[in-house]
Order: structure tokens, then C-alpha cells, then sequence
């Protein structure tokens, strides 16, 4: 991308001013809000005039190609850990991946890694749970930037409302790019399949080789998608359909940015901040800055709120990043507005982790989403002397 050139050329500190306009478009639209758990947010119909808003064009299918946990567990080369927890742990889900059921004659819900063709339904649900919003600009802005910005604001409006679908699945197909090239590895070869998807994207022989613009790469193709889908009946008997709770987990580094829905919007916004004048404070944290696991769009369906459900995804993705993956610490952005969302992290063993991501061209935004993080050693810890 020539955008993508000028961001990154050290001479191009002026050209930098319209790219941080641009940017700071993304962040006045909600769309950018990674792990706000949405369970307060959507109404029936809210969620009705959202769907209306996904062109139909590009309406999902139902049928989804979910991987049950439980399947992952029965194979012979992994484990996801997570299955075999205590049933307190893993709350609303049994042991063979179900969906606990609230009613006698409820359908059945499976737990399971979402693949790319689960994407538009996943999309569905993102753009249900988290909405669209309506692009304005900024009192900030001096007379010049106005009349440089004004003209495109009515499409970046239309584009928020009738494309926000196509955005959000474009961004999910980039950002689980490795998946579909690990399926073609394995080669048909379900068990070793199972065994890539599962595996840490960064080894520690990548880490040690690999240079740290290759790294960003890596991670930034590699997020898992976890979801739970109802089993079909008759017809599509022992389907995946109609995706009711998802949550993403993938490696991110840790000096508080909040992420895009491209991850290249991500490396350009970097980039930017390297070239700037920036506070001492956010400076330092870019130079240290490691990857670590993230966990992000956290979306539960209106109707099953309620259920723990977010607490138990919550709690897929942690066993994932530290049993999995091998890592010490989870982070995530969350909306400080959004009471439950916080509520659940906190008493999760999140807290926050003290600096937030706050260049000028940001705004508001370093006050109203937290950056948080769980020490899965300190949480050990803390059992072990409650325990004594």
C-alpha cells in the first residue's frame, strides 16, 4: 500500500498529518473497540435494524464447520485442557463441549474453534453485539482540516453503516490467515491439523530468529476464534448453526494501543508515534513493548445473557494462553462505561495495568477504555496462600 510507504518513511513527517486525521476517524467510530463485552448493549430491535444494515449480498450462511473442543480432546497428537477442568471452572459448559441447557426443551449449543467458512456468521454476531456508529468531526479540528476531511464524512458514514459487515469479516479472514494455510499443511491429516491450530503462533526458536517486524506478521494472522453454535435438527442434523457467543484470542504487543480491525491500520499508527514527538512515558513502552496474549470481541447473543457464558469464554481463552500457549499474562481493552463487562473482568483476577495508549490524535479514548491484564503466576499465588 502506498499509505502504508509514506507512514513508513522517516521523511514523511508532514504527510503523517493527514494519515493521523484519518486515524483519529477510526477512533471516533465504535467499531475499533476490541473486548468491550457487549451484554448490555443490544436491544431486539437494535439488533434488527443492525442486520438490516449488513448488505444482503453478504448475509451469512447458517451452516457453520465448528471444531467441538471435545473432538480436539478425543484426537491423539493435543489436549485443550479446558474440557478436562473441574465443572466450577468451566461453568455452563459440560464436559463434551455442550451448552449447559436453561430449559428442558432447549436446542443444543456446542463449544468449538471457529474455521473461515464461520466467519460471515461470526461477523453476524460481532456487528449484532457491538453495532454501527455514525462518524462526526471533531470540535479539535481547525477551519483548514475541516474542509480537508468535511467532503469524505458523508461516505465514511455510509460506509460505517451498510459496510461495517464486510469491514469486521475482512479484518477476522486477516487475522486468521495462518489457519487456513496450517489446514493446507496438514495436508487432510485431521490430528495434526488439531496439533498446528493449537500450537503457540511464536516458538521460541521464531523468537529467537526472527526479526521483529517478521514476529508482527506472524501474530497478526494468528488469532483463534472460539464460538458456540446451536446443533442443528432434521435437515442439518449434527450442524453448527446460528453462532450465539464468540470470543478472539491472538498475540498483540503490550504497549496499550487498541487494536483495528486490519492489522496493517495497526503497524502505519506505530509507525506514525516513532515519528512524532511523543510523551516520554508512551514512547518507552513502544521500544519495550513484547507480544503477549490478547483477548478481544467478547460477544454473547442477547438472548443467552445471563448464563455465565461470557465468564466460561473468558476462561477458554485464559487455559488457552496459559496451557496452550505457555504464556504468564492475558491483557484486553474493556469499556469502563460498560459495568458488567468490567465487573466480570475484575472479578476474573484483571486489573489494570496503569498506562493506556493516549497519543493526541486519540482523544478521549485513553479515558473511556481500560487496558487490563491477568498474571496467571500472581493469580497462583494468591490461591496458594488462601489455601494455607
Amino acid at each position: 500500500f502506498q499509505i502504508q510507504d509514506i507512514a513508513m518513511n522517516s521523511n514523511g513527517i508532514e504527510n503523517s498529518r493527514l494519515l493521523l486525521l484519518l486515524i483519529s476517524l477510526l477512533y471516533c467510530n465504535d467499531n475499533y473497540i476490541s473486548s468491550s463485552d457487549a451484554f448490555v448493549y443490544t436491544t431486539p430491535n437494535t439488533r434488527k435494524q443492525q442486520n438490516n444494515n449488513i448488505p444482503s449480498s453478504f448475509q451469512p450462511k447458517t451452516q457453520l464447520n465448528l471444531i467441538p473442543l471435545n473432538e480436539i480432546d478425543r484426537s491423539s497428537s493435543c489436549e485443550t485442557y479446558f474440557l478436562s477442568k473441574p465443572e466450577s471452572y468451566r461453568l455452563c459448559i459440560g464436559q463434551k463441549s455442550q451448552l449447559r441447557p436453561s430449559t428442558e426443551n432447549q436446542p443444543k449449543y456446542i463449544l468449538g474453534i471457529a474455521e473461515e467458512d464461520d466467519l460471515p456468521e461470526v461477523s453476524r454476531l460481532t456487528i449484532e453485539a457491538f453495532g454501527t456508529a455514525q462518524v462526526t468531526l471533531s470540535g479539535d479540528l481547525n477551519e483548514f482540516e475541516k474542509k480537508l476531511i468535511g467532503p469524505t464524512i458523508g461516505l465514511w458514514n455510509q460506509y460505517t453503516d451498510a459496510f461495517a459487515y464486510t469491514e469486521v469479516l475482512s479484518g477476522l479472514r486477516s487475522r486468521t490467515s495462518n489457519q487456513r494455510d496450517l489446514k493446507l499443511k496438514s495436508k487432510g491429516h485431521r490430528d495434526k491439523y488439531f496439533n498446528l491450530i493449537l500450537s503457540s503462533p511464536l516458538s521460541s526458536s521464531k523468537e529467537r530468529t526472527s526479526t521483529r517486524k517478521e514476529l508482527l506478521e506472524i501474530a497478526s494472522k494468528s488469532s483463534i476464534l472460539l464460538a458456540i453454535s446451536e446443533i442443528g435438527e432434521g435437515e442439518k442434523e449434527g450442524q453448527a448453526v446460528n453462532c450465539i457467543a464468540t470470543v478472539e484470542l491472538r498475540l498483540q504487543p503490550t504497549d496499550g494501543k487498541i487494536p483495528f480491525s486490519q492489522p496493517w491500520l495497526d503497524g502505519i499508527e506505530r509507525n506514525i508515534a516513532n515519528l512524532l514527538h511523543l510523551p516520554e512515558g508512551l514512547k518507552r513502552r513502544h521500544k519495550k513493548q513484547e507480544l503477549q496474549p490478547y483477548l478481544s470481541n467478547l460477544c454473547v447473543s442477547q438472548d443467552f445473557r445471563g448464563r455465565q457464558i461470557g465468564k466460561a469464554l473468558v476462561r477458554v481463552v485464559e487455559t488457552f494462553a496459559k496451557e496452550i500457549w505457555g504464556y504468564n499474562r492475558l491483557y484486553l481493552h474493556v469499556e469502563l462505561e460498560n459495568e458488567p463487562a468490567l465487573n466480570l473482568y475484575k472479578k476474573e483476577g484483571f486489573v489494570d495495568v496503569g498506562f493506556r495508549w493516549d497519543p493526541f490524535w486519540a482523544g478521549n479514548t485513553s479515558q473511556d477504555i481500560g487496558y487490563y491484564v491477568k498474571d496467571f503466576r500472581k493469580e497462583e499465588k494468591k490461591k496458594r496462600k488462601n489455601n494455607k
